[in-house]
């Protein structure tokens, strides 16, 4: 049996201030990258001692951005989370995930 993976989306640098302009939770969101680095770094190790795998998911904006509005639903905490999935199960080609 395999061990669950977690896809994490990750931010470039560069996309944070498009991504805390679009979220509409910018408020519960990092105010710098660098913040949101060292928690999303820790959130990892933190996992991976409990033995879960995460593969980091460098997510693109404007493509979440789009992806909300097809799907009609707010850019937020638990969209991030979908897409994220969305993308890890595209690019490994897992599908057992039931999100």
């Amino acid at each position: 049996m395999r061990k669950p993976v977690v896809a994490f989306a990750w931010y470039r640098a560069s996309d944070w201030k498009k991504l805390r302009e679009a979220a509409a939770d910018a408020d519960q969101l990092a105010k710098t990258h660098q913040a949101w680095l060292w928690t999303a770094e820790k959130a990892r190790k933190q996992l991976q001692r409990k033995g879960v795998q995460s593969v980091r998911v460098f997510i693109d904006v404007d493509e979440l951005i789009a992806w909300c509005k097809e799907q009609n639903t707010p850019l937020n905490a638990q969209a991030r989370s979908r897409f994220a999935a969305k993308m890890g199960q595209e690019r490994t080609g897992d599908d057992s995930s039931d999100t």
